[in-house]
């Protein structure tokens, strides 16, 4: 299941949004399972759990570098690239539902 291999454009949205969307349900106070949302985001990109899970850690290490807060099961990880910085900062301009936060 798991590829060594590059996230593409449209991977990289999907995570960026799934972990958005898992942002704001903590900062809300509201229940999530970081489980269900790895399952339900491999169903499209076909990659292992533990690529997934990695992903989101880099996506903690973009937000934190932007000054935003981070999902706390999520520690910032070593692994940053320029696509995923272009796109986690696109997704989050662009995202449509607010988030209840400023940054550091």
């Amino acid at each position: 299941m798991g590829r060594n291999k590059d996230w593409n454009r449209k991977e990289l949205g999907l995570a960026v949004s799934d972990y958005l969307e898992m942002l704001r349900k903590e900062l809300r106070g509201l229940p999530y399972m970081k489980t269900d949302h790895r399952r339900r985001l491999n169903k499209y990109l076909n990659r292992s759990s533990e690529a997934i899970e990695f992903m989101h850690q880099n996506i903690s290490a973009v937000m934190e570098l932007l000054g935003f807060p981070i999902i706390r099961g999520y520690p910032p990880g070593p692994t940053l690239t320029d696509s995923l910085s272009r796109s986690s900062s696109k997704n989050y301009a662009n995202t449509k539902k607010p988030v209840y936060f400023t940054p550091k």
